[in-house]
């Protein structure tokens, strides 16, 4: 049917562009990654170390507030290094809060959490800003329109179908930590995250419970840190070419 419009809402010939495309995938594998992170952090300070729910969104401030810096901040930063190196630079910062939560303790204090959080904000927002205007000198003056939307839709559909594939890992890794653990059931799992509800819950099951938790996020972010390995293999195949020319 999109051939066949006069005007059609996505332009096949945006896919025949191998530049936008490179783009398109760079948008969904960083913000696949980036999502786990946003999501679950909170969910590690209410659910692990038993704060509110008000705590919990606190968490993800200083992320919020470097996702601003990083999109200011690249433009000028553009002016002296290549696409190529600064998606890299910027990818490592998605891959340090991704790792880091991997690494870090089940006790560690959320002002941690929130410090090793930030990085991944500086990394999406310069990110963003990096492949919104590379998808503009990409795109023809025709695609040029089509192209800035698509890559909007391609950046939600991507949040949307990670944190799926994420619930479903974490749910996954609950059913095995209760099938393991006698006395714990998935109603009791739900209660953890949040603080007034978790009060109902037997305290010695508590620090169990909060060990299951904390497994299925470690699982979760380890699957992001494979999408953002599948991103630097894709800045590498579309855009290292760039650097190739900054050398010359």
């Amino acid at each position: 049917m999109e051939k066949k419009a006069e005007s059609p809402i996505v332009p096949l010939s945006v896919f025949a562009n191998r530049a936008l495309v490179g783009d398109f995938v760079l948008f969904a594998l960083a913000w696949g990654a980036y999502i786990a992170v946003n999501t679950y952090l909170p969910m590690w300070s209410q659910a692990i170390l038993g704060t509110s729910a008000l705590i919990g969104g606190v968490t993800l401030i200083p992320n919020s507030i470097l996702d601003i810096g990083g999109s200011q901040s690249t433009p000028a930063l553009m002016r002296h290094f290549n696409n190529y190196r600064l998606l890299i630079f910027n990818l490592t910062l998605l891959a340090i809060s991704a790792v880091g939560l991997i690494l870090v303790p089940i006790n560690t204090p959320y002002q941690i959490l929130m410090i090793i959080a930030s990085f991944s904000g500086f990394g999406v927002g310069a990110i963003f800003v990096i492949l919104q205007i590379k998808v503009q000198v990409d795109a023809s003056e025709k695609d040029m329109a089509p192209a800035t939307s698509l890559s909007f839709l391609i950046r939600i559909l991507a949040q949307t179908i990670m944190s799926a594939i994420y619930g479903v890992i974490m749910n996954l890794a609950l059913g095995r930590g209760i099938a393991s653990h006698h006395g714990i059931t998935m109603t009791m799992m739900n209660k953890l995250s949040d603080a007034e509800s978790a009060k109902s819950l037997p305290q010695a099951l508590i620090p169990t419970m909060r060990t299951i938790f904390h497994s299925g996020i470690t699982q979760i972010m380890w699957t992001s840190v494979v999408l953002l390995i599948l991103a630097y293999i894709a800045n590498f195949i579309y855009n290292h070419h760039e650097a190739k020319k900054a050398a010359e």
